[in-house]
Order: C-alpha cells, then structure tokens, then sequence
C-alpha cells in the first residue's frame, strides 16, 4: 500500500507541474505579442524560456508567479532555444 501512495503522490506532483507549466505559456502568449516558437523549462522548473520570433528575442518568465523577468535581444528571427544543464546559460539559433 505504501509504495501504492508513493506513486500516486508522484503522478500529483507531475500533473501539477504539467498545468502550472502550461499555464504559463499560456500566460505567456496572452502577454506577449511576439510568436513564440520555442519553450523550455528551465532544470529547476523555476524559468520558462520562450524564443520570440518577430522581435528577435526571448523571454524568461517566472514559472510561480508567473511574470516576465527578462528578455534580451539575440538576433534575427530566432527559431530554437536549449538550455545548460545548470540553467545559467542559454543558447539560441
């Protein structure tokens, strides 16, 4: 029964994880009049990374609050985005 319990508290932690994550995109475009064509999730499930496309940047949102912390300017029509396994860099293309 205990392992039973274990992972039906496991299955509610990556259900929610997966609605707070999609509520944020969600949020994300609402906010942002840009195409976003890419999201991730930063490895501390903090940050959600969105590349804008029509303004050649891209954004970090706060997951949990969720607000936009930060957008920067990376170039011409940006298409992908992957982050470092620390989250502390981002590399775009």
């Amino acid at each position: 029964m205990k392992d039973e319990e274990q992972m039906a508290g496991k299955h509610r932690t990556i259900r929610s994880l997966v609605y707070g994550l999609i509520a944020s995109v969600c949020l994300s475009a609402i906010l942002h009049a840009a195409t976003s064509s890419t999201i991730v999730l930063t490895p501390n499930e903090k940050i959600v990374c969105t590349v804008n496309q029509d303004s050649g940047s891209i954004s970090l949102w706060n997951r949990l609050e969720p607000r936009k912390v930060h957008e920067a300017a990376v170039g011409v029509e940006p298409r992908t985005l992957a982050v470092s396994p620390d989250g502390r860099t981002a590399y775009v293309t």
